[in-house]
């Protein structure tokens, strides 16, 4: 409580700071882009492609994809929710299992044994998203679905999400989640930036894979998945929990102090080249998404990082605005706030919207929330266009 207290006074003392102009504007050095790749590389891991393929499609409705490293305190838990599902839609399970070291192999092997649709991977340790890849590259569905190894699954995950894809015919369908921080658990509305918590439609991973060797793999749903989407379709039914745990990738990109976060900014750069390569054109949605990158969330994932370095990523997201011809009119609230320091060069600024962010969309959040309870019912779909979603 008292950490909450500190930022909602930081946030509210940063917003009075840019409102009056109180501060002073630091002079910043020449952008050297090299000066980054040489702390940590930069190779661009082309999320687009004609050469990738998946299995012919089969007589199965979902493919659940769970990659799993060192998951044997939870993967058996996890597996044990998706059998007591009860649904007549047709699933396969494919699990990944991405070089564990602990018995996590050998539990699964167990749980798998005499049980056909479901199917185990091994690999050496490439990561999330390589493990994700496999499961994709060896599905056989018309839906897929992805389910980290250490959450959990509601009651309804399956027939809630794959209902409401049948009926409106829709390529994405969203579900609420709920969060949990050790004993502390609350609903947090629809699953948007991440790739667990919903449904898609096969067909949309013909040319589509998650960023191997890369950190915020997760942006490419947005960035790249829900403007290809024809219809997305949100449920007011809480499908999944995410668990934070100690020791994982999650907490390790916000908590260590590693050049890698540099990652953040280099999968901006290189998404927005794989938006143009499949042809997608609007520059409107493509603008927000640059600038919800490179924002608070730019500022949270590289603020470990020493004050040089983070000039560089700023200057780097301001080289970013100027080449896709950004500008601040196209934004409100806080957002606006960021859009003007990009723009104009102003890293005090940038630091201090985001300090003041906290406290916006803490607040926006809650509305966002009472909105969507008055506006869905348990039992009712809404469906909308990707250029109209928030």
């Amino acid at each position: 409580m008292l950490e909450l207290a500190q930022k909602l006074i930081y946030g509210l003392t940063a917003f009075l700071k840019l409102k009056i102009g109180l501060y002073r504007k630091e002079l910043l050095p020449d952008y050297v882009f090299d000066s980054l790749k040489d702390l940590w590389p930069y190779n661009p891991p082309y999320c687009v492609s004609d050469t990738f393929s998946r299995k012919e499609e089969a007589d199965i409705d979902l493919s659940i994809c769970i990659p799993a490293f060192n998951a044997e305190k939870t993967i058996i838990t996890l597996l044990e929710q998706i059998e007591r599902q009860k649904t007549n839609y047709k699933i396969e399970v494919l699990i990944v299992n991405d070089g564990s070291t602990d018995k996590t192999g050998e539990l699964i092997g167990q749980f798998v044994a005499g049980r056909e649709n479901y199917h185990l991977y091994h690999q050496g340790n490439a990561g999330l998203s390589a493990a994700r890849n496999k499961a994709i590259d060896n599905s056989s569905g018309r839906y897929l679905t992805f389910i980290d190894s250490d959450d959990e699954i509601c009651d309804g995950f399956i027939e809630s999400l794959m209902s409401a894809a049948t009926t409106n015919d829709a390529d994405i369908v969203r579900g609420q989640y709920y969060s949990r921080h050790g004993s502390h658990i609350r609903l947090c509305g629809i699953v948007s930036s991440f790739a667990w918590g919903k449904v898609y439609r096969a067909s949309l991973f013909d040319k589509i894979r998650f960023p191997e060797g890369y950190w915020f793999e997760d942006m490419i749903n947005s960035f790249l998945l829900t403007p290809l989407s024809e219809k997305t379709v949100d449920i007011s039914v809480p499908v999944i929990i995410h668990n934070y745990v100690e020791g994982s990738l999650s907490k390790v990109q916000l908590s260590a102090v590693t050049y890698r976060s540099l990652e953040q900014l280099y999968l901006v750069m290189s998404l927005i080249e794989d938006y143009k390569t499949l042809g997608l054109t609007d520059e409107a949605y493509l603008h927000k998404r640059i600038l919800h990158e490179c924002s608070r969330l730019m500022v949270r994932r590289t603020e470990r990082l020493d004050e040089v370095t983070k000039k560089q990523v700023f200057l780097a997201c301001n080289k970013i605005f100027e080449e896709n011809g950004i500008k601040a009119v196209e934004f409100s609230g806080v957002d606006r706030l960021f859009a003007d320091a990009i723009i104009n060069k102003d890293y005090v600024a940038w630091k201090m919207a985001a300090d003041y962010a906290v406290v916006y969309n803490r607040f926006f959040d809650i509305r966002a929330y009472d909105q969507s309870k008055e506006r869905l019912s348990p039992t009712t779909h809404y469906s909308t266009r990707y250029k109209e979603m928030p």
